[in-house]
C-alpha cells in the first residue's frame, strides 16, 4: 500500500504561516497534481513529505506508517527536482545508478535496472555522456531515470518541466505516464501550470494561501469549480466572472440589462439575492444581428480579438465589465456592436459573500459538459 496521508499539517516560517492546517490523503497508485499560483505552499507540502521541511504539527503517514519524524532517506521515496540535480562530472548511466551503488544494491541488479530505464526513457545512445553534453530535455529524463532505478513506491516532482520548451514538456509528459502504467507509484506533482495538471492528474488539489480550495477530478475542477478562486483560476481564457448579479422575476439582471432565466434555474435562485455570475468561454454565443425572441441576450462591444490558433478569442465589454467569447470565426469587428447570448445550462452562480458555487438545479446536476 503506497497510501499517504496528512492530518492537522501545520508549517510555518517565523510569524508568517505557510501551512495554516490542512487534512488530506492520497490513495495507492494515485497521480496527485498539487496546482496553484506562487506562494500557495504547494512546494513546501511537497518537501514535507519528503522529509526535507519538518512538521512542526499534525501527522503525515506514508503505507501506514508514521514518517512524521523519520529522516528523507528512510521514507522509500524518490524525487525529482527543477533544476535536475545532476552530478556534472558523472557520466549518465553513473548519475543514474550512483544512489544505488551507494546502498550496496547487487552490480547484477544495478545493470539491470539501468538497462531498463536507459530503454524505456530512449537515453541507451547517451549513457557515456556527461550532463554539459545534453540537452534540456535528455538532461530531465536522466532525473526521471534515476528516480525510477530506486522502485520507490512513492514519485515526488517538484515543477520537474517548468525548464523544457512546450514540444518537450508534451514527450516528458508522456514518459512519466510510461513510468507509472509500469510501476503504479504514488505520484505527488507540484506545478503551477493548470495544463499539465488537466493532462497528467487523476487528482488535482487547488491551494491558495496555504488553503485547499478543491481536491477533485481535472473534469470536475473545470466543469464544476468550487468557487470563484477555481473558477478564475483554472481554464484559459478563464471562466468569465460577473459580479453582483440578481435574480429579479425570472430574469438574470447584469447591470442595467436583463436575460430570460431558463426555467430549470427558477426556483433554485433566490430573487434578490447578491450572486456571482460564472460561464466558460466556449459556452457564450454572439451575433451580429438582435433575436427576436425578446431578453435571449444582451448586448456588448466588441473590445479586441486574440487569434489563439484553432479558435478566436473575442473580448467583450459588456455593462462596464470585460467577457470573453472562444469561438471559431470571427465576422465582426473592433469596437462592433454584438448580441451575447448564455448557454444556460452551463452557468454557474456563487454566493456573493463566500463566493462558494452553488451547484446546479436537479435537471441539470448530472449533465457531462
Amino acid at each position: 500500500m503506497k497510501r499517504i496521508e496528512l492530518t492537522d499539517i501545520k508549517k510555518a516560517y517565523g510569524e508568517t504561516v505557510v501551512i495554516p492546517k490542512m487534512s488530506f490523503s492520497i490513495a495507492d497508485g494515485e497521480r496527485l497534481v498539487l496546482l496553484g499560483p506562487s506562494g500557495c505552499g504547494k512546494s513546501t507540502l511537497l518537501r514535507m513529505i519528503a522529509g526535507l521541511e519538518n512538521i512542526q504539527e499534525g501527522v503525515l503517514k506514508i503505507s501506514g506508517e508514521d514518517v512524521s519524524n523519520v529522516a528523507p532517506g528512510q521514507r522509500n521515496i524518490a524525487m525529482v527536482f527543477q533544476n535536475y540535480a545532476l552530478y556534472p562530472h558523472m557520466t549518465v548511466e553513473d548519475n543514474i545508478t550512483y544512489g544505488l551503488r551507494q546502498n550496496k544494491v547487487p552490480k547484477e541488479e544495478v545493470e539491470k535496472r539501468l538497462d531498463m530505464v536507459l530503454d524505456m526513457l530512449d537515453l541507451r545512445v547517451y549513457r557515456k555522456r556527461k550532463p554539459k553534453e545534453l540537452s534540456g530535455g535528455q538532461r530531465q529524463r536522466v532525473s526521471l531515470a534515476r528516480a525510477t532505478v530506486k522502485n520507490s513506491e512513492v514519485f515526488l516532482l517538484d515543477e520537474p518541466l517548468s525548464n523544457l520548451d512546450a514540444q518537450l514538456r508534451v514527450s516528458a509528459r508522456q514518459s512519466l505516464l510510461d513510468i507509472h502504467e509500469k510501476f503504479k507509484q504514488t505520484i505527488v506533482y507540484v506545478t503551477h501550470d493548470q495544463i499539465e495538471a488537466m493532462t497528467f492528474a487523476t487528482k488535482v488539489i487547488l491551494l491558495n494561501k496555504g488553503e485547499i480550495q478543491m481536491y477533485d477530478e481535472p473534469y470536475n475542477v473545470y466543469h464544476h469549480p468550487s468557487n470563484v478562486f477555481t473558477a478564475k483560476f483554472i481554464g484559459s481564457p478563464s471562466m468569465n466572472i460577473m459580479e453582483h448579479v440578481h435574480i429579479i422575476s425570472n430574469f438574470i439582471r447584469i447591470g442595467k440589462q436583463r436575460m430570460v432565466l431558463d426555467r430549470e434555474w427558477r426556483g433554485y435562485l433566490e430573487e434578490n439575492t447578491n450572486y456571482f455570475c460564472g460561464i466558460r468561454p466556449e459556452n457564450l454565443r454572439i451575433t451580429k444581428k438582435k433575436s427576436e425572441q425578446e431578453y435571449s441576450q444582451i448586448e456588448a462591444t466588441v473590445q479586441y480579438i486574440e487569434n489563439l490558433g484553432a479558435n478566436f478569442a473575442v473580448y467583450l465589454q459588456v455593462e462596464g465589465s470585460q467577457l470573453v467569447a472562444v469561438i471559431k470565426e470571427p465576422d465582426f469587428d473592433v469596437n462592433e456592436k454584438v448580441y451575447i447570448e448564455f448557454l444556460q445550462d452551463h452557468l454557474h452562480f456563487f454566493d456573493g459573500t463566500t463566493e462558494k458555487n452553488l451547484g446546479r438545479p436537479a435537471s441539470l446536476h448530472s449533465q457531462r459538459q
